[in-house]
């Protein structure tokens, strides 16, 4: 017998004599390979991440106190529980006075408009602290479909809020729609032309908006601002003019004589820290007559002029 037939005898009587105990061992080895593969491939759950400490500002700020935080907390989820069931006047009654006067103009149906758009079916929501300035605290309030309720995943975008909770006279109050607080102010610049007269100045986190009176002191018409100069009304931040955000489209005429109430909405963030230094109206006209097909009302304009007010909130 050959050398190579015996070695294929030991291999035929190998087999026979443990061929069940291989054949069972690649049977496990294949079930391993096939669940291994089944589990790297298989579709990841939709599930929302947050890289943030919810309790900790991620802007400014130091963490809250354990009893401050419950009642800054225990706000929210009123106001949350109040919007899901549809309790519009619990939910408006943790507003703050200032919350419901700018965003809401004083009217719950208002609200009740906003809350029916944001709260369609059974809702849950996600808090993150982001920035903790001035004695307010804000949050990002990430507002979605409890998919526990309704057994389905992912498909959804969650509405993002900023809400801002403080204490006041009437115990802790929560401002939502990113609005923070009204400051009155009582602020008059005037010259030979026109006068100004700033009522308040309204702050959410990124803009602030200020209401003032515009007196026009001639018999001719004084244009503010009709989109054909550039930088027609600026804010200085730090040295930085930023054009009124409010303007684009609109004009705003002063007639002979009149008076007329006008807001400028300007950037800035709220806890940035950095100071307003004047609201400057660079390009004032007065123009004997307005015609609103001119592109160069410059030209047209009997005098132009501008007015500084320094240190517009006093």
């Amino acid at each position: 017998m050959t050398l190579s037939s015996r070695i294929s005898l030991k291999i035929i009587h190998f087999f026979r004599k443990h061929g069940k105990k291989i054949l069972i061992a690649i049977i496990i080895w294949l079930i391993i390979f096939i669940l291994n593969q089944y589990l790297k491939n298989r579709p990841k759950e939709t599930s929302l991440s947050n890289s943030y400490t919810p309790d900790i500002a991620t802007i400014t700020g130091d963490a809250l106190s354990a009893s401050k935080q419950k009642k800054v907390k225990a706000v929210i989820q009123i106001y949350f529980d109040a919007c899901n069931s549809k309790d519009y006047e619990t939910a408006y009654n943790t507003l703050t006075d200032d919350c419901k006067d700018y965003v809401y103009d004083n009217d719950i149906e208002n609200f009740k408009k906003r809350i029916d758009e944001i709260y369609t079916k059974d809702m849950i929501y996600n808090l993150q602290n982001y920035s903790n300035y001035n004695g307010k605290y804000i949050y990002d309030m990430y507002i979605l479909e409890d998919i526990g309720a309704t057994g389905t995943t992912g498909g959804y975008d969650p509405y993002k809020d900023k809400v801002t909770v403080m204490k006041t006279d009437d115990g802790y109050k929560l401002a939502d729609y990113s609005y923070i607080e009204k400051q009155g102010l009582d602020v008059t610049v005037e010259n030979e032309y026109m006068k100004v007269h700033i009522t308040r100045v309204d702050k959410s986190y990124s803009k602030v908006a200020y209401t003032m009176t515009i007196t026009n002191r001639t018999d001719r018409y004084l244009l503010i601002a009709d989109n054909t100069v550039q930088k027609e009304v600026v804010l200085d931040v730090d040295d930085e003019d930023r054009t009124a955000t409010n303007l684009s489209g609109s004009v705003i005429l002063v007639e002979p004589g009149e008076e007329i109430t006008q807001g400028f909405v300007f950037y800035k963030y709220y806890d940035s820290g950095r100071s307003i230094n004047t609201l400057k109206f660079n390009s004032c006209r007065l123009l004997d007559e307005y015609d609103d097909t001119s592109e160069d009302t410059t030209s047209d304009a009997y005098k132009v002029f501008s007015l500084n007010v320094e240190n517009p909130e006093g």
